[in-house]
């Protein structure tokens, strides 16, 4: 079974939340990753991608789990957030 657990940074730092994603690895021996990145710097915006220890099919997996995950952060701030 399949457990999503969201991830929080203890800072919004950029390198405090890698150092955080880190520290996660290492504490519950992950072997995989899925990354996004984009440029903001640049007008000619680029997007970073990168996998770790996935094939395929995990990686849409995970894509799967990123939407939800999306999905469900807008049904929250949608429909149950106070006004």
């Amino acid at each position: 079974m399949n457990n999503i657990i969201k991830f929080k940074s203890k800072s919004d730092n950029l390198v405090d939340f890698l150092e955080d994603v880190i520290e996660k690895v290492k504490e519950n021996n992950i072997d995989n990753i899925a990354i996004a990145m984009r440029t903001r710097k640049n007008p000619d915006s680029y997007v970073f991608t990168g996998y770790f220890g996935l094939n395929l099919c995990e990686k849409q997996e995970l894509l799967s789990h990123m939407q939800l995950d999306i999905i469900n952060e807008m049904v929250q701030i949608n429909f149950f957030e106070e006004e």
